[in-house]
C-alpha cells in the first residue's frame, strides 16, 4: 500500500504537508510513515479521503486496505507459528 500511496501522491504533485492538510492531519509525518510501511497504515476513513484526493475508486482503496492488513496478519501468524515450532523442537530435544 505504501508504494501505491507514494506513487499516487507523486502523480498528483502533492507534498506530504499538502496531503496531511487535505485529510485533516497536523503534519506529513503520518503520510510519510504510511508511504514507507511504518505503523499500521491509515485508518479506513483517512484512506477513503486519500482515495478521493488521489482520484482512486473506493473499491481500489478497499482492496489496498484489505491486502495490507491481510499481509500483516499473515506475517504475524507465520512468526507465531515458527516460534511455537522452535519451542516444540527444543522441548523434544530435552
Amino acid at each position: 500500500m505504501g508504494e501505491f500511496l507514494a506513487h499516487s501522491r507523486s502523480q498528483k504533485g502533492f507534498t506530504l504537508a499538502e496531503v496531511a492538510k487535505a485529510v485533516g492531519l497536523k503534519s506529513g509525518q503520518s503520510v510519510w510513515d504510511w508511504e514507507n510501511g511504518k505503523g499500521s497504515g491509515p485508518p479506513i476513513s483517512t484512506l477513503l479521503r486519500l482515495a478521493k484526493l488521489y482520484g482512486v475508486s473506493v473499491d481500489e482503496a478497499y482492496r489496498l486496505f484489505l491486502d495490507f492488513h491481510q499481509s500483516r496478519v499473515t506475517l504475524k501468524i507465520a512468526q507465531k507459528f515458527e516460534a511455537a515450532k522452535a519451542e516444540f523442537a527444543s522441548r523434544r530435544r530435552r
